[in-house]
Parts: structure tokens; C-alpha cells; sequence
């Protein structure tokens, strides 16, 4: 499946006293791309937490090169497309753009993740469904 594109402007509210993006507002930024991936291969959030009884799709690891700001009033582009397919995990890859200036870079590991009320945290990692896979190309 190709990238999924969405399209931000910078606002007041995203950025530091200095006027650049708070860097923690991109990773909203990657988290809203990765559910509007689910949502533009046709599984909104709700869907498929209804679906397919998961409770959602953490984040495991991120690991993000910043390379120029962003500024209020930019306008920016968020590519985000999954990469690979593991078994319980899945890997997201997202590049922001202004105009051809690349923003940041980043690779999101994500688990497939069902309740569990005896874990520790209330959920565990369970296998991917391969219809899941199937829609992304896997």
C-alpha cells in the first residue's frame, strides 16, 4: 500500500517560546499518521478495535532524526507507511516534509496488543491477524 499523506499546518499552539515546534508535538503528529494509515486502508480505530479485539497499537520503540524546524505557520506533509509485519509487532515509517525540506525522520515499532487483566499492565502482545496484513500488502 502506498504512503499515506496528511497534510499540517503549523500552529501557534505546537511550538516553544522561540516559535518552532516542541519536538513532543511531533510525535502526536506520527501517532495521528499511524491511525489514519488503519483509517485510509479502510479500518478506522473504532472499527477495528471492534473487529478484532484489540485494545490499540502501542508504541514500543521510536527512533527520530530531526533535521531542520518546523515553524508556526509552515505548512508541512506527514508520510507514514508501515514497513514491515511481524508476527505481534509492525513497523511505521514517517517522514515530514516542508515543501522539499525533509523536517524529521522516524521508524515507530508498534505491538498488536488484546487485554490481558492478569499482565502486570492490563494488556499483552498477540499475533497480528493476517487480514491486517493482507490489507497493507503483507
Amino acid at each position: 500500500m502506498p504512503p499515506n499523506i496528511l497534510h499540517f499546518e503549523i500552529d501557534w499552539s505546537d511550538c516553544d517560546p522561540a516559535g518552532i515546534v516542541f519536538y513532543p508535538q511531533f510525535f502526536r503528529m506520527m501517532n495521528t499518521g499511524t491511525h489514519k494509515l488503519f483509517e485510509h486502508a479502510g479500518l478506522p480505530f473504532h472499527v477495528m478495535v471492534a473487529k478484532f479485539g484489540t485494545t490499540g497499537v502501542p508504541m514500543l520503540d521510536v527512533q527520530t532524526t530531526f533535521k531542520s524546524p518546523a515553524r508556526f505557520g509552515d505548512k508541512v506533509t506527514l508520510e507514514s507507511e508501515i514497513t514491515e509485519f511481524r508476527d505481534k509487532t509492525f513497523l511505521v515509517r514517517h517522514v515530514m516534509r516542508n515543501g522539499e525540506r525533509i523536517v524529521f525522520e522516524a521508524r515507530e515499532v508498534r505491538v498488536w496488543a488484546a487485554e490481558d487483566k492478569s499482565a502486570p499492565n492490563g494488556i499483552k502482545a498477540v499475533p497480528i491477524p493476517q487480514e491486517i496484513k493482507t490489507m497493507f500488502g503483507g
